[in-house]
Parts: C-alpha cells; sequence; structure tokens
C-alpha cells in the first residue's frame, strides 16, 4: 500500500468539509477563503511528505510555516504572528 492509498480517504474527507466550511462564512468571505485554500494546499504536501508523523514538532512547525511564508510572499499577502500561529496549529490538529 503506498502513501497515496493511505491517506486517500483522509484527504476526502478534508476536502468534503473544506467546501461545506467556506460556503456558511459571510463577510470576509475573499480572506476566509484563501485561508482555507492555503489550509488545503497546506495539507496536500502534508500528505505527500513521506515520512510525516516521524519528524518532530518542531520540524513540523518549521516545515509548515517555510512553506506558509513562501505562499503568502508569491501572493502579495501579509498576515499577523498571531494569525501565522493560529494558522499552524490548524493545520497539526488538521493532519493528525
Amino acid at each position: 500500500m503506498g502513501l497515496a492509498e493511505r491517506f486517500k480517504e483522509k484527504f476526502k474527507k478534508h476536502k468534503m468539509k473544506q467546501s461545506s466550511d467556506s460556503e456558511t462564512i459571510s463577510g470576509k468571505k475573499d480572506e476566509i477563503s484563501l485561508i482555507e485554500q492555503l489550509k488545503s494546499e497546506t495539507l496536500n504536501k502534508i500528505y505527500q511528505t513521506p515520512y510525516w508523523q516521524e519528524y518532530s514538532a518542531n520540524s513540523k512547525i518549521m516545515m509548515i510555516e517555510k512553506y506558509l511564508n513562501a505562499k503568502i510572499k508569491r501572493k502579495s499577502v501579509q498576515i499577523s504572528s498571531n494569525d501565522k500561529k493560529e494558522f499552524i496549529d490548524g493545520v497539526l490538529a488538521a493532519a493528525g
């Protein structure tokens, strides 16, 4: 069983969850959808990372932060330190 098969069901559940979450949020819809998009992209990257569960918590945080910084730099978006920390915590919780 390959990694893709191992995480297939977990990924499908996240995809379904993401679409229902973004439909129920009003107000800052563009900002929320960008955050959800970044979260989805980050989780996809995590699911494709071999041996993710074997990395230390600190290594995981550093990798997610580096990936997030690269993404927001490319999209020319400003995110506060607190928002970054919340994002990283949310991604780690979703990734299990």
